[in-house]
């Protein structure tokens, strides 16, 4: 479901738990107002279990977020809202989306490989609490806009 105003605590709270560098309260209250942008949450007895920030730029989409709270990892739900904004990508007519991950993030990297994304560079020293490189991955959406992120077979164990 789209983020609204009363889950900003609770995903304020998930970016404390999974990041060492996280973003201010405030910088997700900017996001509520982008037109240019969806945030995504995962709800569970209506409590925020996860979210997914896309942000486009013409015609490429790009993850700036995506976290699932602690307790809730492993069901799956990162992975259904990288699905749900690949859709949201498709639909706003994105023909390739991107992210960065931590080099040492293989769980995330491994999530996004599933999806097709592909590394296709690396951004030395990218983020500044460690030094860590970024990959940068890309992924090509298939059949244009309005295509299906779910349609797509996964790729990879």
């Amino acid at each position: 479901m789209p983020l609204e105003w009363p889950h900003l605590q609770e995903i304020h709270a998930i970016e404390q738990d999974s990041f060492s560098d996280p973003w201010r309260l405030g910088q997700f209250i900017e996001e509520l107002g982008k037109t240019d942008a969806d945030w995504l949450v995962a709800l569970d007895d209506g409590l925020v279990v996860g979210y997914v920030g896309l942000q486009m730029m013409v015609d490429e989409g790009h993850i700036v977020n995506l976290a699932v709270a602690p307790a809730a990892r492993g069901r799956g739900i990162g992975s259904a809202l990288l699905a749900r904004a690949l859709e949201a990508a498709s639909e706003r007519g994105a023909r390739l989306v991107t992210l960065e991950v931590r080099e040492n993030n293989l769980e995330a990297e491994r999530l996004y490989r599933r999806y097709g994304f592909e590394a296709v560079g690396r951004r030395p020293r990218y983020y500044t609490d460690t030094g860590e490189d970024a990959l940068i991955m890309t992924l090509e959406l298939e059949g244009g806009p309005g295509a299906r992120a779910s349609d797509r077979p996964e790729v990879g164990p």
